[in-house]
């Protein structure tokens, strides 16, 4: 693999950036979704689910298939019981009534 000046410039200059937002996901990973199993998050990840929604009127604590649970956290219905943020987001969004 050839290495350029401008690739190594890209390299350089994200790696501070992944390095602050690597441990911000991993915290809501933890929070939420900690002891979740392979095949739980292999549905997450189908089913697009992010721990923040981009917007506030479509996040999980609005879903039809959200049960609330403590500390911010509850479970989807989607995700086969799985524990999800209240903040956060999937692709089968669906408002409560």
């Amino acid at each position: 693999m050839r290495t350029t000046k401008r690739g190594f410039l890209i390299a350089t200059c994200l790696a501070p950036l992944a390095a602050v937002l690597a441990p911000r996901a991993k915290a809501a990973e933890a929070a939420c979704g900690a002891d979740l199993s392979l095949s739980q998050k292999n549905r997450r990840r189908a089913l697009g689910y992010v721990d923040a929604s981009p917007d506030p009127k479509t996040k999980c604590s609005l879903c039809t298939y959200y049960t609330p649970g403590e500390g911010g956290c509850g479970t989807c219905q989607m995700q086969g019981g799985g524990a999800v943020s209240a903040g956060g987001l999937c692709k089968f969004f669906v408002a409560k009534a």
